[in-house]
This record gives C-alpha cells, structure tokens and sequence, in this order.
C-alpha cells in the first residue's frame, strides 16, 4: 500500500514524520522514497547518524487497515539478521508452527482477522505439514460516501459482458454532486465520489458492456493516462448528476503463483536463492496468497420492500449499470489503493 506515511519515533515517545518531497527540509537530500506509485513505500535513509537511531513506523490515511507481516517458521534457525530487522521493521518477531495443519491453519485466519478488524476471515484453507515458512500480509479497505445515497432500497437491471440482465441492488441519487467527464484519453466516461479517510472512487465507463470496450479502457490505463485523468477530474467543477450504480462488495482472490512467474520471479519456485533469510539449506516457494476486501454501501439500507427506479432524467447522468472498472485512489498520496473491473455485481 502506497499511501502511507513515514514517522520516526523519539524517546521521549513523540513522532516526527519524514518527508522524502520537501526540498525546503535539511533531511530532503538524505531521504529517497523507493516505488512511491504502485508499491510499499520504503525509504532510505543516506548518511545516516547516531540521530537517525529509533523504530520508524508506516502510518495509513483513515479508512485502511494495513496487517504487519507477519513469520512462522518450522524448527530451523533463521538468520539472525532477518530476524533482527523483521523485528525492527515490521515489529514481528518469528514465531513457530504449532504441531498440526489444522492448528497452523486456524492460527494463520486468526491472525488475518485479527489484523483486518474481521473484514477478511479466512486466508487459506489450510497448510500443508511440509511447510517450512510462510510470510503473511492482508489488507481491508472501508469507507463511507462523503455524500450520502438515497436509503430507499431498490434495485436496478446491470447488463453483463454477454448481454444478460441481472437484477442487483442499486445505489441511487436523483442529484448527486460529484465531478464528471469523459476522458479522451481512456476512452471512458469517468465519475469521481468522494469518500471518507482522504480518498475517493473513481467510476471508469466504458462506451458500452462489449468486453472489447472495457479491455480497451483497461489497456490504456497507464500510470502517465490515469495521473493526468486525477488531474482533470481535480480541476472540473462538480455538478449536479444523477447517479446509479450497483452496490459493491468485491472479495479477491488473485492467482498470486500466476503474477509471480509474469514478473519474471520463476526462480523462487525452483533454485532460489534465500541465503539472507536461510543459509543452512535451500527454500523453495510453493505457493502464495493474496486476498482483498472492498465493500461499499449507502448507510442504513434495511431489509424490506424493494421498489424499482423509475425516474424522468432533468440532470445529466451517470449509469454505471454495465461493467466498469473501479479505481480506489488516495487523495492525500496520490496513489492508487485498489484497481479492478466490475462486471457481474
């Protein structure tokens, strides 16, 4: 997650936050921020002083929750330098793996819940007795719209990529105030909706629920196109529009094995080489998981009646009724926090 903050903690138990952009600060030529778009924040400190001494802390904006990493390891001996620093750097302190698989599974999804304030319940199905080493992370994102949608249940026909009409529930607003364009660029009407913790929702529409539409939008997304939509949608004025989307409640599981090898990492699963974590014999990668919960709703939707929206249009609109792709992005970093399509609701 790249929206996060670096502080230095002193003795006396206060925080002073390092900042990597201020040329203006005696520190700006010492610090270097390391992936500040599209990775973890790391930060590197040059010609480093006794000062420079201390627990260094990774704060998020409200609205996410970020897990420490966190180790278990078999009967073996870990470096002691790994070991030192994931304790200076993450605050996790190797702990070992209890007796059986089920014992292992159940302390691993407790771990997962623990850290994601009950968002994402379970991590794996279950750890096999070979395991030798598994390095935890999960991540939950909640936010709540800074402009409320109507509390009326109701519900709304979305067309999926093969033209089929599901009903779904339906977030809708007859004037909601939000910016919107229709980015030239990216070939896709785009909404922005603020949201609660610094951040905001951008809507991106594809010109129709054609999968060729929505890969097209998808393939034109690089991070130069998407910066300079963020600074379009910064300088429209917002407006009154009327919205209707279809509530969001994604849970993601990605093939990690999958992007691991694209990223040319292979080596892991076969010959790695993990010396400065391991020296006594080989570790090989056997798999790895990553699991993401987003789930945005209107506040107060009560079970009951449903009725179905039925409206005469007097401002323009915003019907993201087909797929679309949603991107979750941090005001206060300017970074993207979740990125996905939306194509069956």
């Amino acid at each position: 997650m790249a929206n996060a903050v670096w502080f230095k903690e002193t003795e006396a138990g206060t925080k002073t936050s390092l900042n990597t952009e201020d040329d203006s600060t005696d520190d700006s030529n010492r610090l270097k921020l390391l992936y500040p778009l599209d990775h973890v924040q790391t930060v590197v400190i040059r010609d480093t002083v006794m000062e420079d001494a201390g627990i260094y802390h990774c704060e998020s904006t409200e609205g996410k929750k970020l897990s420490t990493i966190y180790i278990i390891v078999e009967e073996m001996n870990l470096s002691e330098s790994f070991t030192n620093q994931s304790i200076r750097f993450y605050e996790a302190e190797p702990t070992r793996l209890l007796e059986t698989s089920e014992e292992n599974t159940g302390m691993v999804n407790s771990w997962v819940s623990h850290k994601t304030k009950n968002k994402i319940t379970q991590l794996v199905d279950s750890i096999p007795p070979s395991t030798q080493l598994i390095l935890l992370n999960a991540v939950a994102f909640s936010g709540q719209w800074k402009i409320k949608f109507d509390v009326k249940p109701r519900k709304g026909l979305f067309t999926k990529l093969n033209g089929d009409l599901v009903k779904v529930p339906l977030l809708y607003h007859q004037r909601y105030t939000a910016p919107m364009i229709y980015a030239v660029e990216l070939k896709a009407q785009v909404a922005r909706f603020a949201l609660s913790g610094d951040s905001s929702l951008y809507i991106l529409l594809p010109r129709s629920n054609k999968v060729t539409d929505l890969q097209q939008v998808e393939e034109k997304m690089t991070d130069t196109a998407v910066h300079r939509m963020i600074e379009q949608m910064k300088t429209t004025p917002p407006e009154n529009i009327e919205v209707s989307l279809p509530q969001i409640n994604l849970d993601v599981q990605p093939d990690m094995n999958m992007l691991i090898r694209k990223l040319g990492l292979s080596s892991l699963f076969e010959d790695a080489n993990l010396c400065g974590l391991f020296s006594e014999r080989k570790l090989a990668l056997d798999g790895a998981r990553h699991r993401a919960f987003l789930k945005l709703t209107e506040e107060g939707v009560e079970a009951g009646a449903v009725s179905t929206v039925i409206f005469s249009r007097s401002y323009p609109s915003f019907l993201a009724m087909r797929p679309f792709i949603m991107l979750l992005w941090s005001d206060q970093a300017n970074v993207p926090l979740f990125i996905g399509r939306v194509t069956d609701p």
